[in-house]
């Protein structure tokens, strides 16, 4: 299976079997996109866009039905996006000149805490199992904190 994206689209390629899908969900441009490696959770992908209000979409890539809809928080667009080791928790990070940060749970909706990373910039995210305990790393390996907790991501 090949995936690519362009503009607001993603197209499946299967060259298995000749056929293309595409999701079309959105009314931007995709600029980020995160997989949830839970097994729990296979084929749960999660999209997000840049705009004035951008919006990000957890959705099913076998079906390509959306699966939650997220919106309000971020400015500008959402530069970087990815699950956490357990799969239920989604981190997303704002193109706004703070680099916003918020941890949502995605089978919820709302956002369970938000922050601010800085004004440089930002590379990427990754969850990882850091001491037994998983959360997330940003650019510097150390722990993210919201409202000065550190998020438990179980």
């Amino acid at each position: 299976m090949f995936l690519c994206i362009k503009c607001n689209a993603i197209l499946f390629d299967d060259s298995n079997s000749g056929s293309q899908s595409f999701y079309l969900e959105h009314n931007d441009d995709i600029i980020s996109i995160a997989v949830n490696e839970h097994p729990k959770f296979k084929s749960i992908v999660a999209t997000g866009q840049i705009g004035e209000k951008p919006f990000i979409k957890v959705w099913n890539a076998g079906s390509k039905k959306n699966l939650s809809v997220m919106q309000g928080f971020h400015t500008m667009g959402v530069c970087a996006l990815d699950f956490s080791c357990s799969g239920k928790m989604l981190l997303s990070v704002g193109l706004d000149a703070a680099h916003s940060l918020a941890v949502w749970n995605w089978q919820e909706g709302p956002y369970h805490c938000y922050s601010f990373i800085h004004s440089g910039y930002f590379y990427s995210t990754s969850a990882s199992p850091l001491r037994g305990v998983p959360d997330y790393s940003i650019d510097t390996a150390s722990e993210l904190k919201c409202r000065n907790d550190i998020v438990n991501y179980e």
